[in-house]
């Protein structure tokens, strides 16, 4: 990119190659990571956790709180398309069974709303017994310490 001064689409190969280094497997949980949890002031979860589901089908979720009991899932349009929407209703059932809490964020929440989804990540974590403070990301920011 650099030999190049204006590629196409230079932005979001940025964040690609940021959401690689980092472990991420998604430009979505890239964002999730920097806008909602990390602008926010969220705990920081593991990433990429893996599980054996209901018949032994071996995953990995996205984001876990561990200490909490919660996991986030980010359902990016690639990876969940609406056709395999059944599967992931049976791992929320399956995380809840197990005593976690599961909840799960697409592009409508991590990129058009990152403050809203961050204060409902936030009440629920408390819920859970995080004693942490959420941080409002910018002055109108709806997130506010409790």
């Amino acid at each position: 990119m650099s030999n190049r001064p204006r590629p196409r689409w230079r932005a979001d190969l940025h964040e690609l190659i940021i959401a690689a280094a980092s472990g991420d497997h998604s430009v979505l949980e890239f964002r999730y990571h920097r806008d909602v949890e990390r602008a926010h002031g969220r705990p920081e979860p593991d990433k990429q956790v893996p599980f054996t589901g209901p018949g032994g089908r071996r995953g990995r979720r996205d984001r876990v709180y561990e200490e909490y009991g919660v996991v986030v899932e980010l359902d990016g349009r690639l990876a969940h398309p609406q056709v395999n929407r059944w599967r992931d209703k049976t791992r929320d059932n399956a995380a809840a069974a197990a005593g976690k809490q599961p909840l799960r964020y697409g592009w409508e929440q991590v990129g058009w709303e990152p403050c809203a989804t961050a204060a409902e990540v936030a009440r629920v974590l408390r819920l859970h017994g995080w004693e942490g403070r959420p941080r409002p990301c910018s002055p109108g920011c709806p997130v506010r310490p409790d």
